[in-house]
């Protein structure tokens, strides 16, 4: 016990002192996206059917894309390990629809955090991690008829925790151009949960990277019983376009 007692002291200062962190870096960064999503909602009514939506929006203005800037994607690896945390946000509407007088409304905010072990090494910098995290989503949609000064409104909102676990890849592919990739999936309170992404990212400078990237992410949401007038049923996929400027040290 007493040898034991003696080692102790030594594994915690390897641990946990400065050196022990050198090799890890950062990263953070911000950027504009274009989101598209693809929605189907279904509400429904007392004494009548469903009442289902079935649409795609996109921002509608330059306020509701500059919205995606309030967002963070941050990082820290040290080759062996990855840890990901950040916030993402759109809004995107459509109010000025003339055909049946129709105006839409969507927004979505979340927020997560994932840790990775790296299962897969290459000697060009190659590296596949598998990640496991939690993910908090919300989200808010509306539409509203109006007929002759008369509006009908329909509402949906929510917010779901998923449990999340996937894959990550990083590819260098020439000089300072290194390739992304990821998939995951979400469980727990959403009904379905999964998300892709693609990615090119460009060195700039040595604290600086710019990265253009595609991302897919699809989940399900439903509240009550369908037989039920407080049923509702929504169902998102959305796809987005973004670049984003990486700070990175």
């Amino acid at each position: 016990m007493s040898r034991r007692l003696t080692y102790l002291p030594l594994l915690l200062t390897a641990t946990f002192s400065p050196a022990s962190f050198a090799a890890w870096h950062y990263g953070s960064g911000t950027g504009v996206v274009q989101h598209e999503p693809e929605l189907k909602v279904e509400v429904g009514q007392k004494n009548a059917d469903a009442k289902l939506f079935d649409i795609t929006l996109t921002p509608d203005d330059n306020s509701e894309l500059f919205s995606t800037l309030l967002q963070a994607n941050n990082y820290a690896t040290d080759g062996l390990w990855r840890i990901e945390y950040g916030f993402r946000q759109f809004d995107v509407s459509e109010p000025d629809v003339v055909q049946d007088s129709w105006q839409y409304n969507f927004e979505q905010t979340d927020a997560f955090f994932s840790v990775g072990q790296s299962f897969l090494q290459g000697e060009s910098g190659q590296a596949a991690y598998l990640m496991f995290g939690v993910q908090y989503l919300d989200f808010s949609f509306s539409a509203a008829e109006t007929i002759e000064q008369a509006t009908t409104s329909y509402k949906l909102s929510g917010d779901m925790i998923d449990a999340t676990v996937g894959l990550k890849a990083d590819w260098p592919i020439y000089g300072q151009l290194v390739f992304h990739a990821s998939a995951e999936a979400g469980f727990g309170s959403s009904e379905a949960n999964t998300q892709a992404s693609v990615a090119l990212n460009y060195r700039i400078k040595q604290d600086w990277s710019l990265m253009l990237k595609a991302q897919y992410q699809a989940f399900e949401y439903e509240k009550g019983k369908s037989d039920q007038a407080n049923w509702r049923m929504l169902e998102s996929e959305d796809t987005s376009v973004g670049i984003y400027f990486y700070r990175i040290w």
